[in-house]
Formats: C-alpha cells, sequence, structure tokens
C-alpha cells in the first residue's frame, strides 16, 4: 500500500476480557494504540478499520494472555482507490 494512502488507514482496537466492557482506542501507522493489562488473564482483541472501507474490514479476534508486553501489529491487505479501501483480509499478529 502506498505510504500516502497507508497514512489516512485509521484502526479501532478494541481489547476486552471475559466478555466485559471494552476498552477502546485508535491506531495509525505512525501513532500505535497502547493498552495496560491489569492482570495475567485471558484477553480479546478486535480491529476495525475506521477508515472508508469496503470487504472484510473486522477482525474475528485474536487472544493474549499475561501481563507481559505484548506487541501485537496489524496487517491489512489493502487497494486504496477513490478514497475508500478495499480490503480482502485484515491480519493481527504477535511480534513479541
Amino acid at each position: 500500500m502506498p505510504a500516502a494512502a497507508e497514512q489516512k488507514l485509521v484502526a479501532a482496537v478494541d481489547v476486552n476480557q471475559n466478555g466485559g466492557p471494552f476498552a477502546s482506542s485508535e491506531a495509525t501507522a505512525s501513532k500505535p494504540a497502547v493498552f495496560i493489562q491489569d492482570n495475567s488473564r485471558m484477553y480479546l482483541v478486535k480491529v476495525f478499520l475506521e477508515s472508508s472501507c469496503k470487504g472484510v474490514c473486522e477482525t474475528k479476534g485474536y487472544r493474549i494472555s499475561g501481563a507481559a508486553r505484548h506487541k501485537l501489529m496489524v496487517i491489512p491487505t489493502c487497494q486504496y482507490a477513490n478514497k475508500v479501501f478495499t480490503c480482502s483480509k485484515i491480519r493481527v499478529v504477535k511480534v513479541y
């Protein structure tokens, strides 16, 4: 994806634990979302593209556990044309 289009891509990152309320934050290529976990139980991470999007615009969910630092990367497979992102897949991968 071109750098100019990547800067327009905004993702909402939601984190919750045991079906409780979601903590939410916006993330861009230059500004990551940061969450502080208060215990080592399981967390569910979901990502939604907030930019104008067609196709696959959200993840099914990614589970993390432990109070350690988790660095996750969102990898969208998108094309940008006419001010709209057309996406075929969004992956969340653990970096560390």
